[in-house]
């Protein structure tokens, strides 16, 4: 199983990909432009990884309409594809993270 999180922007989002013992997949993020040559490049590099698209669960940041298309177009190709909310995302962001803590010395 793959986790693979997108973060939505106008013009490209970001994808980091996960295996089922957190290990990242990738090097590098993945840049996917915001149009269909750039959907269709971005599952083309899925398909690298593996070429059942159950193998795959696909979050993305419910942000307004720059993951729309995206979001329709990955369903399409019959990929599991859940909208997060960012609310929760940024919780669980900042629990996990240490970006915040403050040291008093």
């Amino acid at each position: 199983m793959y986790y693979v999180g997108i973060d939505i922007a106008k013009n490209f989002h970001v994808v980091t990909i996960i295996d089922e013992n957190e290990v990242k997949v990738t090097q590098k993020p993945i840049r996917v432009t915001n149009c269909i040559d750039g959907f269709s490049k971005f599952i083309t590099k899925l398909e690298t990884i593996s070429s059942n698209t159950n193998d795959f669960i696909i979050g993305l940041e419910a942000t307004g309409i720059y993951g729309e298309n995206l979001w329709e177009f990955l369903n399409s190709h019959g990929f599991n594809v859940k909208l997060l909310n960012p609310f929760q995302t940024t919780r669980y962001r900042e629990q996990h993270t240490m970006k915040k803590v403050k040291t008093t010395t």
